[in-house]
């Protein structure tokens, strides 16, 4: 109870000065939870055990289940919460401060109401980047084989479901788990034989996943 206070109470906080910090607070926590989502995500059954062999329509199966599951009603995330608490908090700072601003002129700092601007934009654009409406990364106009790059055939394999072992013209094609991007990449760029690398996400549920 008291650690729920703790982290509601600033955010609650009537005073006029305290808004400032109501807001830059609820940023925080916004960052910090998407930061633990997103980690969290990570930490599924399947993952957190130790890696066991897998026949490639075993594989397949498990994609068909876990997109089935999440067919169904499903609860928001944390960040969607938090981003639509944020947007509601910024939409009420807006209700008292435009009226204000429209009868008795710049009077006042004009800096709360440019945070409430923010906020608002900030929690829209992150509300539609999780919606899958902005952001969206088109895998036909990712890099090829010509910059050393397997990302379009990757981007094409993943689309129908297809986990290769050879690429069209004879190269073997190899899958690797790592914790890391670009750490992990430059290591198996640097390895003679390899003749192109790419990057991405793998065994989750959200089509299309981006970096962000």
């Amino acid at each position: 109870g008291r650690a729920i206070r703790a982290l509601v109470s600033p955010i609650l906080a009537p005073t006029v000065h305290g808004s400032h910090a109501r807001r830059v607070y609820m940023l925080a926590v916004v960052v910090a939870a998407a930061g633990f989502a997103a980690r969290a995500r990570t930490l599924t059954p399947e993952s957190s055990r130790w890696p066991q062999p897998h026949t490639l329509a075993r594989r397949r199966q498990l994609q068909v289940a876990m997109l089935e599951e999440e067919a169904g009603p499903s609860l928001p995330s944390i960040p969607t919460v938090l981003y639509t608490a944020l947007g509601a908090t910024a939409v009420y700072g807006l209700s008292e401060k435009v009226p204000r601003l429209l009868s008795d002129g710049p009077s006042e700092a004009l800096a709360p109401l440019a945070l409430d601007v923010f906020f608002f934009g900030f929690a829209c654009v992150s509300l539609a980047k999780g919606m899958g409406l902005i952001g969206k990364i088109d895998y036909a106009a990712l890099d090829g084989r010509d910059v050393g790059s397997l990302a379009k055939e990757a981007g094409a394999w993943a689309a129908a479901g297809e986990v290769p072992t050879q690429s069209p013209d004879g190269f073997e094609v190899a899958t690797f788990a790592g914790g890391c991007f670009w750490g992990t990449e430059l290591h198996f760029q640097r390895i003679p034989g390899v003749v192109a690398t790419c990057v991405g996400y793998t065994q989750g549920g959200v089509p299309a996943p981006t970096y962000e």
